[in-house]
């Protein structure tokens, strides 16, 4: 499987699992299986990435199975909405449309699942726990080992990365509260100024 096509693959099933634990129909079973497939996520798509051995694919394609159940069951939310403004216009892959938007998405949502901080930080690197003193903060550390992840697989981070011009930010930021099928979904409730916000800061 070619390089960048690993990188999107595999940083959808992120979105997938990530967001099924923000989703507002989370359960303690979607989110043991969300930790599990985050957990081997980050474990295995920077080793497949960069040296494409069998074993790390094999992980991936379990962690991919197990963020599937839990989106399933849960379903996605902000990080998908967000997107999709911006995807087929500048011709971005559905995987890597979706990890860009992802560490925003989870710093929006981060006043609604605190409690959930201290899982999602085990999962991904325990020792993030011993680098924060609030939620909050180890919420920042998240955010920041999620843009290192793109960082790592040559992923766009900012909207500015994709070519998206200042210019069509309000336009991105109207589109996206169209997708209220996602939005519903979420636990943040996203009013017209939060769109224009994390559109900006995505920028």
């Amino acid at each position: 499987m070619p390089k960048k096509l690993t990188a999107s693959t595999g940083l959808d099933a992120l979105s997938h699992a990530l967001e099924a634990m923000m989703a507002v129909n989370a359960n303690p079973i979607t989110d043991a299986l969300a930790l599990q497939s985050i957990r081997i996520i980050f474990e295995n798509l920077p080793k497949a990435y960069k040296e494409g051995d069998v074993e790390s694919r094999v992980g991936m394609s379990l962690g991919a199975l197990i963020a599937g159940m839990a989106f399933i069951n849960s379903w996605a939310c902000l990080a998908h909405a967000l997107a999709y403004p911006f995807r087929v216009t500048y011709k971005v892959q559905h995987g890597l449309s979706c990890a860009l938007s992802l560490p925003y998405a989870f710093k929006f949502n981060m006043p609604m699942i605190k409690h959930k901080v201290g899982q999602i930080a085990d999962a991904i690197d325990a020792s993030l726990k011993d680098k924060a003193k609030s939620p909050e903060e180890l919420g920042e550390l998240i955010f920041g080992k999620l843009l290192k992840l793109l960082e790592e697989l040559d992923a766009p981070k900012r909207l500015g990365d994709i070519g998206v011009p200042e210019t069509d930010l309000e336009r991105i930021a109207d589109k996206l509260l169209t997708f209220k099928r996602l939005l519903d979904k979420n636990p943040r409730p996203v009013l017209k100024e939060d769109a224009r916000k994390l559109i900006f800061e995505m920028w």
